[in-house]
């Protein structure tokens, strides 16, 4: 049988790690706290009726509400928001600007995913000419996202996104 002797350097080591660790561990906790709190805020606003987009935009925190609009999209500035995948297939998100009769405000509005078979021709789609009501969700992102390129600055529409910079957008 032989005697357990601690080594100075793996023990140098673990006590330097160990805070380390647990930091980390309690990080993740905080984190899953958070994400705790994300979705009761969604839940709790999922069965509350849609208010208007005016009575929104004075909400403290917008995010995950759903908001009744009215008005009618500007099908000549889509979006394609890239690096999109469903079942495996690689595509793209639509979104469209709308303005909201009711408040007077410009909305980007996500309209779901279209296939891409090909990147050389741009997917089609097409918009509703006439008004219309619609219930939507409130997305407001956490953050900025990863980014490999920044996306080409070019005239063509619909123009194609890696991720969607509001305050650049509007310019």
């Amino acid at each position: 049988m032989r005697r357990f002797v601690a080594q100075p350097l793996p023990t140098l080591a673990l006590m330097l790690l160990l805070p380390l660790l647990i930091g980390l561990g309690l990080w993740q906790l905080q984190r899953a706290d958070q994400k705790t709190g994300l979705l009761a805020a969604h839940q709790r606003h999922q069965g509350m009726p849609p208010p208007p987009m005016q009575a929104v935009m004075q909400a403290t925190d917008p995010a995950w509400r759903r908001v009744a609009l009215h008005g009618r999209f500007d099908a000549g500035h889509s979006l394609l928001l890239d690096n999109s995948s469903h079942d495996g297939r690689a595509g793209v998100e639509l979104l469209q600007p709308f303005l909201d009769e009711g408040s007077g405000l410009w909305v980007l509005l996500n309209r779901g995913w279209l296939p891409w078979p090909d990147r050389r021709i741009a997917p089609a789609y097409s918009t509703p000419p006439m008004p219309l009501s619609l219930q939507a969700w409130v997305y407001v992102p956490l953050g900025r996202g990863f980014q490999l390129q920044a996306d080409a600055l070019n005239a063509d529409w619909p123009r194609l996104v890696t991720q969607v910079d509001g305050q650049g957008l509007w310019k």
